[in-house]
């Protein structure tokens, strides 16, 4: 009866392990978001995004030389002490990219907001992979990027021209370089 128990307890894991759903092994992306997830499975991980209201045909990214629209959005989320929103970008309608955009702050509040997260992404994922740091006129860049297993995290700042104009600040979740290296 004991030989009886243990392949059964045997079958039982193997079953499991086979019936596992392939998104347990995907790469995490943000919130309780993976790689691969269609629409509804990022709702049900993040209700508070919508579908994204922007119709515009080119609202999305280039991914891997394909274009990944925005399907689903975040109106806001706070990020040491400044509020982003979000965007989901799908690929042949599964998660490839989420993309946290900056809503305040100006030149000085968002450079400050660039350093904030770096420690904060920092204390989270260890020493950052590269930090590069651009001037070109009175255009800067500044961009940080980190591996966690196979997902990249990048944190991009861009300010161009005047004080006045609103600098971009992104924070980016993907697996593209790590996917990359498969290939190496």
């Amino acid at each position: 009866m004991n030989k009886i128990k243990r392949f059964a307890t045997i079958g039982a894991i193997v079953a499991s392990a086979v019936l596992v759903s392939p998104l347990a092994f995907a790469q995490s992306l943000w919130h309780g978001t993976a790689f691969g997830m269609t629409v509804d499975q990022v709702q049900a991980a993040v209700p508070e995004a919508s579908p994204a209201t922007n119709k515009n045909p080119g609202n999305g990214i280039r991914f891997n030389s394909q274009f990944a629209p925005e399907l689903l959005h975040v109106d806001e989320v706070e990020l040491v002490n400044h509020k982003f929103s979000g965007s989901f970008y799908f690929l042949n309608d599964c998660l490839a990219q989420v993309t946290l955009h900056i809503k305040d702050g100006g030149s000085y509040d968002t450079a400050s907001a660039y350093d904030n997260l770096v420690t904060a992404l920092r204390a989270k994922y260890g020493q950052e992979l590269s930090a590069k740091n651009k001037v070109i006129g009175s255009m800067v860049t500044r961009d940080t990027e980190w591996i966690s297993g196979r997902t990249n995290i990048n944190l991009h700042y861009l300010k161009m021209g005047a004080d006045d104009q609103k600098p971009l600040l992104n924070v980016n979740y993907q697996v593209r370089v790590a996917g990359d290296a498969d290939k190496l």
